[in-house]
């Protein structure tokens, strides 16, 4: 842990732009975290859980086919995977990030850091079409 530290005090003095990335994707996934959780809905029935434009084969012919691809029914319980997906992003990618850095460098931890914090924006994205549809 104390070794944990030093890097990353190591990358607040000399690596600004790393530090800044992991700053704006720890926000960001508090924030994702708190809204899948503010809009969760435990009394409702059925929640809107998943998109797919594919249809379902329930086997026979290819040509019969159900065009069943749009937004799928669920528990509210599935909804969680949001919220535990925003603690990934916050918590265990920075830790990646800086271990990253300390391997591969620091061209290679703001790359890894740049495309955690377009997962928290796409998850952002999916979430809010969901809670839109249901």
């Amino acid at each position: 842990m104390k070794k944990f530290l030093e890097q990353v005090k190591k990358v607040y003095k000399d690596d600004r732009w790393l530090f800044f990335g992991l700053i704006i994707l720890i926000v960001s996934a508090v924030v994702l975290f708190a809204h899948s959780l503010i809009h969760l809905s435990p009394e409702a029935a059925v929640v809107k859980t998943g998109y797919s434009d594919i249809g379902s084969y329930e086997g026979g012919n290819w040509t019969e086919m159900q065009a069943a691809g749009g937004y799928r029914d669920g528990s509210w319980t599935n909804m969680l995977a949001f919220a535990v997906m925003a603690v990934v992003l916050g918590i265990v990618h920075p830790i990646l990030a800086i271990k990253l850095r300390s391997k591969k460098g620091s061209g290679m931890a703001i790359t890894f850091t740049i495309f955690s914090i377009l997962l928290v924006v796409l998850t952002w994205v999916v979430l809010g079409r969901l809670l839109n549809e249901g």
